[in-house]
């Protein structure tokens, strides 16, 4: 498993990669997580408030915000409900599934025979986009509360296609459901029905160990003017193997260098 990383600080906060295959929180402080490792560093062990103002699934990569101070946190809450805490995710679909774009609103809730799982039921409009969905009543589903994603394709070749997905609610497992439900599973995402491999045309096989879905970037206005705006590609081979997801790695590598360049370059502006 790949190891954490902080990725940037400021006054009341931190940011840090997770990988996946780690818990965000765990139940025991015996138990692995992106918290645990956070407050083993030397320079968090004595911070009496280590709080996430976000968790992603275990198998899930990405950004992670740590509020550091009960104040920030509590700014962080406001600025949530008042929709300036903005994250958008990268996730790799398969490219032979319908596309996944526009709004989805399908509802979701606890599948009762499987509690880990979630599920999209009742009455509701799939894409603004496309047709609805006319469900029927919500069965064998616990707790079914509003749920709303944005998605708009990016980059694709014979394998994978790219997709660019924006939680407006935060619903547990909501980008997965949301994409197994209109489009395909995420690759790589077993418990939704995801493949774990793929064949190129030329006959090679790719293995998908981990769920193709990242936490690219987060924007966060704060009382004051203070804006916080991170972007990270993902890291690792599998975001690597196929001509589109090469491509798409490039391309916000240097979409990061060039942001990276401007902030330096405003900071050196402001000082002067």
């Amino acid at each position: 498993m790949p190891s954490p990383k902080i990725i940037a600080e400021g006054r009341g906060w931190v940011a840090l990669l997770k990988p996946p295959h780690l818990p965000t929180t765990a139940p025991s402080v015996d138990t692995p997580c992106l918290t645990a490792w956070l407050r083993a560093q030397p320079h968090f062990a004595h911070r009496p408030f280590l709080h996430p103002t976000s968790r992603l699934d275990a198998p899930v990569s990405g950004l992670v915000l740590y509020a550091l101070t009960s104040e920030l946190n509590a700014q962080v809450l406001q600025a949530r409900a008042e929709h300036r805490y903005r994250r958008l995710y990268l996730a790799a679909l398969p490219a032979d599934a319908p596309p996944f774009s526009g709004r989805c609103t399908l509802p979701i809730g606890v599948d009762k025979a499987t509690p880990k799982r979630r599920r999209s039921d009742g009455f509701a409009p799939s894409l603004t986009s496309g047709s609805h969905r006319q469900a029927g009543p919500a069965s064998g589903i616990a707790g079914l509360k509003p749920a709303q994603t944005l998605a708009r394709p990016w980059l694709e070749d014979t394998c994978v296609r790219l997709h660019w997905l924006k939680p407006l609610t935060g619903r547990t497992h909501q980008l997965r459901v949301h994409a197994a439900e209109v489009s395909g599973p995420i690759l790589g995402d077993a418990l939704y029905g995801g493949r774990r491999r793929s064949h190129l045309p030329g006959g090679s096989v790719i293995q998908w160990p981990q769920v193709m879905l990242h936490c690219y970037s987060l924007d966060l206005m704060l009382p004051g003017g203070v804006a916080i705006r991170l972007r990270l590609p993902p890291e690792g081979p599998h975001w690597l193997c196929t001509d589109a997801l090469s491509l798409g790695m490039r391309q916000l590598q240097q979409r990061r260098e060039r942001a990276s360049g401007a902030r330096k370059e405003a900071s050196s502006e402001n000082r002067a």
